[in-house]
């Protein structure tokens, strides 16, 4: 159980240098295909894992929805961002 919750520590802690970039250049460099379902299967992974019970595909389940949320908002946001930027330098 223990190796289990190390190795989904592990996987989080990957995503810091994609976070890190995005927040270095300060501007989106992926796409939006992988990560938005990657939210609709986490949450709806989450709650056959409630009903039987298994802490751990839950846990697992916890993780990739809110990572991939996380990475979700902020390409977004830098997105966003990039637009008013050019709106900006236009006028």
């Amino acid at each position: 159980w223990k190796a289990n919750i190390l190795t989904q520590l592990l996987i989080s802690f990957a995503y810091l240098p994609m976070f890190h970039k995005l927040y270095v250049e300060k501007k989106k460099s992926d796409s939006y295909f992988a990560w938005v379902p990657n939210i609709f299967i986490a949450s709806i992974a989450v709650y056959p894992a409630m009903v039987d019970g298994n802490s751990l595909s839950v846990i697992y389940s916890v993780r990739s929805f809110s990572l991939s949320l996380l990475t979700t908002l902020l390409l977004f946001y830098y997105q966003t961002r990039a637009k008013k930027v050019a709106s900006a330098i236009s006028k």
